[in-house]
């Protein structure tokens, strides 16, 4: 069966340079269809509509994990008091954030007098709480510093049923000083199934 919001391709799980077409044309040899009697297919691809991985295999279909990379820098973003819109991208509606860690590329300056917070458009310390550069997770010299607990269902940070931009807030005082990369890994929970790949 065709699947209209899918660009999918595929492999026998038996032999992974059997490329199937599970529009339902075997692309390699035979020409075969592919019928729904058939559990060796493994199908890849994403949601045209939105971008989101999926994969199927036996008729089971689940999204797959995605990361973003998230910017501040002091020297593009500035560090006055206030909230910024950080670059690098969006938190997709039904989003969880699975994991996530900061890597400080450029110490924060002040430490102890200015407080950071980093999250969500809606929930503006879901990542970090406005706490000084030197609390944790610190800020305050180069390096990785977790932000969430991975594998740890009690620390993620739940999905919301519209898109968020990342932010950060500054309070307490400027800082002069400061850049990171925020790490994050989510998956997207509300899978609409009734368009997802079948083998």
């Amino acid at each position: 069966m065709a699947r209209t919001n899918l660009n999918i391709v595929g492999v026998r799980a038996a032999n992974a340079t059997d490329l199937v077409d599970v529009t339902g044309v075997d692309t390699k040899d035979t020409i075969a269809p592919i019928t729904s009697g058939r559990t060796d297919i493994v199908a890849v691809g994403a949601n045209a509509a939105n971008g989101t991985p999926i994969t199927s295999y036996n008729g089971v279909t689940a999204t797959l994990k995605q990361s973003l990379a998230i910017h501040y820098n002091f020297a593009t973003d500035g560090g006055a008091i206030g909230t910024i819109q950080l670059r690098g991208g969006v938190l997709p509606a039904n989003a969880v954030i699975t994991n996530a860690w900061v890597e400080v590329t450029t110490a924060f300056l002040p430490t102890t007098t200015s407080t950071f917070a980093i999250g969500l458009t809606d929930a503006a310390t879901a990542l970090r709480t406005a706490v000084v550069a030197t609390s944790a997770p610190a800020l305050n010299a180069t390096g990785y510093v977790a932000v969430i607990a991975p594998q740890t269902p009690a620390s993620f940070v739940t999905k919301a049923a519209t898109n968020r931009n990342f932010i950060a807030t500054i309070a307490a005082g400027a800082f002069t000083a400061g850049a990171f990369v925020l790490h994050v890994d989510y998956v997207v929970s509300a899978l609409d199934t009734s368009t997802a790949a079948t083998n």
